[in-house]
């Protein structure tokens, strides 16, 4: 598989993985259950805490990887496949 093949696959991963994620997100803010808390007390609190701080990690990664390929002036090239097509270029 040619390299920028991969890149470009890599890309478009990477903005669908940040379009689920928002979505996600999105959809646990306005209509998701408020589930009670796993373990009572510092335990409990402790994971909530964790669980944010994933999804932060998440969307960080998914915006530096996105600012990257921003400063770069990469574009998304991958025509055949799974994509279906799909191409776009960065501003």
């Amino acid at each position: 598989m040619p390299r920028i093949t991969v890149r470009s696959l890599h890309i478009l991963l990477g903005v669908t993985l940040g379009v689920v994620i928002l979505l996600r997100m999105a959809w646990r803010a306005s209509s998701g259950r408020r589930l009670p808390l796993a373990a009572p007390g510092f335990i409990g609190y402790g994971a909530k805490i964790v669980h944010y701080g994933l999804y932060l990690l998440v969307v960080a990664t998914v915006a530096l990887g996105i600012a990257n390929v921003w400063v770069r002036g990469d574009s998304s090239r991958y025509r055949e496949g799974v994509a279906g097509g799909l191409a776009f270029t960065m501003p």
